[in-house]
């Protein structure tokens, strides 16, 4: 799924990199140099999604093999590290290697929190008588929602 995302992110990167930087003169412009110029700029955004998602799953499968299994916020701080460290290389930027490193820590962060919210960021509108995966009714009943009575009954 990433890969595919990549190649269709691509395509119009290549043509406003096209029209910005005149790349290809207008007049040799074809099917065939475009192509030829989205294969010259693939190989960078196609390293960094690489290593963003072989960092995240190597993070969680050697938190599964020393702890119980890891699916959290952690695992995205270790891919965006080595994200940072790529970039950095590829530039020879320390600079750029952080921002970019943060950028996808945050990112990150943000796609995990929505991967696992109760409703997700396109879900329902949140249920104003839930308190969530993280607080329960005890929450619930500390703001009142509702005239409801806290169940008493244990399991």
């Amino acid at each position: 799924m990433e890969k595919q995302l990549l190649i269709v992110e691509m395509l119009p990167y290549t043509m406003l990199e096209i029209r910005t930087t005149e790349s290809v003169p207008v007049s040799k412009f074809s099917p065939r140099t475009y192509l030829q110029r989205y294969f010259q700029l693939m190989p960078k955004p196609a390293m960094v999604a690489f290593t963003w998602g072989f960092a995240l799953s190597a993070a969680a499968a050697v938190r599964k093999k020393m702890w119980a299994f890891k699916d959290d916020v952690k695992n995205h701080v270790f891919a965006s590290a080595a994200v940072g460290a790529v970039v950095s290389a590829m530039r020879n930027n320390f600079a750029s290697g952080i921002s970019i490193g943060l950028a996808s820590l945050v990112l990150g962060t943000f796609w995990q929190y929505a991967r696992v919210s109760e409703n997700g960021l396109t879900g329902m509108v949140v249920q104003p008588t839930s308190a969530g995966i993280w607080g329960g009714p005890l929450i619930w009943k500390a703001f009142q929602w509702g005239d409801h009575e806290v169940p008493k009954e244990r399991y």
